[in-house]
C-alpha cells in the first residue's frame, strides 16, 4: 500500500501532464455531470466553490461558477486566514473581480465574510480518492 505522500506525488504528476486542452476538456466533461445532477436537485440554492489556482492543472471551476450564476444560485468560496490555520467563508458576488492571493488562489477584491451556516453544497477539487 502507497503512503498518502507517494499517492500525492504520483497524481499531482499525472495532472502536471494534462495539457491544458485536456484539462478543459474534463472540466466540460465533469460540468455535463453536475448539470445533470442538478437538474434533480431544484432546492439547492447555496454552493461552496473552490476556485482553480493557474498553472496547478486543477479542474475548472470557474465553468461551474458561470453555470450556477446564470441559474441565480447564491455562490460563496474561501480564503485562508491571515495569520492561523483555518479558512474564512466569503460570499461571491455575481460581478465579483477575482485577485490571485499570495497562495495563487483566486479571491473575491471585494471580501463579504458570511456565515457557512446557509450552504448546501461544497464542491472540492480533489487530487484523487
Amino acid at each position: 500500500m502507497k503512503s498518502k505522500q507517494a499517492l500525492r506525488a504520483q497524481y499531482l504528476a499525472q495532472r502536471s501532464a494534462l495539457l491544458p486542452q485536456e484539462v478543459e476538456r474534463l472540466s466540460v466533461q465533469l460540468l455535463e455531470q453536475v448539470v445533470h445532477w442538478l437538474a434533480q436537485r431544484e432546492e439547492l440554492q447555496h454552493f461552496h466553490l473552490f476556485l482553480p489556482i493557474e498553472g496547478q492543472q486543477e479542474v475548472n471551476t470557474l465553468l461551474l461558477k458561470e453555470l450556477l450564476e446564470q441559474q441565480g444560485k447564491t455562490l460563496y468560496t474561501s480564503r485562508v486566514r491571515k495569520g492561523e490555520l483555518g479558512l474564512d467563508t466569503l460570499k461571491l458576488p455575481r460581478a465579483a473581480t477575482l485577485r490571485i492571493d499570495r497562495w495563487g488562489i483566486p479571491v473575491p477584491d471585494k471580501v463579504e465574510l458570511v456565515s457557512p451556516e446557509s450552504i448546501q453544497v461544497v464542491f472540492v477539487p480533489l487530487l484523487a480518492y
